[in-house]
């Protein structure tokens, strides 16, 4: 086994259910959001078996905490914490992949499809 697939086990967590989104939570963000990513509004739509998936792309698509769970963001796994964003979204806002080390959280004004196609957005 090459040795990088040690250090992936190694760094892997086991996920949280308090920490993660619930389905409802996942389907009530993407409607708000109007079936689009947040941030390049490719179309988002739920298929069976294959979880979310950017229609434009062919692409998952991951929901995204707005606020890290990590300290000290304390963000919830509730709908206004939730965006759903493409594959290719998801590790832009992650800073380019850094998943664990990055710093850097999400205004809603980040988001320009927060809301949808209905414009505007309340912080």
């Amino acid at each position: 086994m090459p040795w990088c697939m040690d250090r992936i086990r190694e760094d892997k967590v086991a996920r949280d259910p308090e920490r993660e989104f619930s389905r409802q939570t996942k389907m009530q963000a993407l409607a708000r959001q109007d079936f689009l990513c947040a941030s390049c509004a490719s179309l988002i739509l739920p298929f069976a078996g294959k979880g979310l998936v950017s229609v434009a792309w062919g692409e998952s698509a991951h929901a995204h905490h707005r606020r890290p769970m990590k300290p000290p963001f304390h963000g919830g796994a509730n709908v206004e914490n939730c965006v759903i964003l493409c594959d290719s979204c998801h590790i832009n806002a992650h800073e380019g992949g850094r998943y664990r080390t990055g710093t850097a959280w999400g205004r809603i004004a980040d988001f320009p499809y927060f809301r949808g196609t209905r414009g505007g957005w309340k912080e």
